[in-house]
């Protein structure tokens, strides 16, 4: 299972500000994960408010949201921290915001994009500026797909922490434990050219 956990690159400041810029993007009902319904794939295992603000499409088309800090985020840490841990460039194939609120559990899926030879890489940031712990929102690695499998690990949302992981892996975010708190991630979606 290749994973990494970054703590402390961003200060305080920063992950307040991208926390209340996210609160701006224009979150709706869309976030399906394990989408099984042919062909419009608006059914799957579980559903929470997204927000997409980047989309490269195989036909070369890119729809665009994506903040320059943003864009510039992610750059930041692909040149930093990625590149030099994985040895091996990424192009981003996607953007988006994931918000889970009270009894939201994620279901256990993986982010794969197509069934090409290169690997698909998720790095997620969690953008909440303050969380308690006992508030939940753990985001858990899987031995399967089934949500009865083991739990391999499990990594707590803390403010301004990056998981950087291959998307094959199976994994599930879990809602707050609390009413009116909300778990937001930002998540990249790279594909990884050997």
């Amino acid at each position: 299972m290749e994973y990494k956990v970054w703590d402390g690159l961003l200060d305080l400041q920063y992950i307040i500000e991208l926390d209340a810029q996210s609160n701006g993007w224009n979150w709706n009902l869309t976030n399906i994960a394990n989408r099984n319904s042919y062909p419009y794939g608006t059914r799957g295992t579980h559903k929470f408010f997204g927000s997409n603000l980047y989309e490269k499409y195989n036909d070369g088309l890119i729809y665009s949201r994506l903040s320059q800090p943003l864009y510039n985020l992610y750059l930041h840490i692909l040149e930093t921290k990625i590149q030099p841990f994985t040895h091996s460039n990424f192009e981003l194939i996607g953007v988006m915001g994931n918000c889970q609120p009270f009894g939201s559990d994620g279901s256990s899926h993986q982010d794969m994009y197509d069934v090409s030879p290169q690997k698909d890489y998720t790095l997620m940031l969690f953008l909440n500026s303050e969380w308690e712990e006992e508030w939940g929102g753990e985001f858990q690695f899987l031995e399967s797909l089934d949500n009865n499998s083991k739990v391999l690990k499990s990594i707590s949302p803390k403010p301004g922490r990056f998981v950087f992981f291959e998307g094959t892996i199976p994994h599930r975010g879990l809602s707050p434990k609390v009413p009116n708190v909300y778990r937001k991630t930002l998540v990249y979606r790279l594909k990884r050219h050997e």
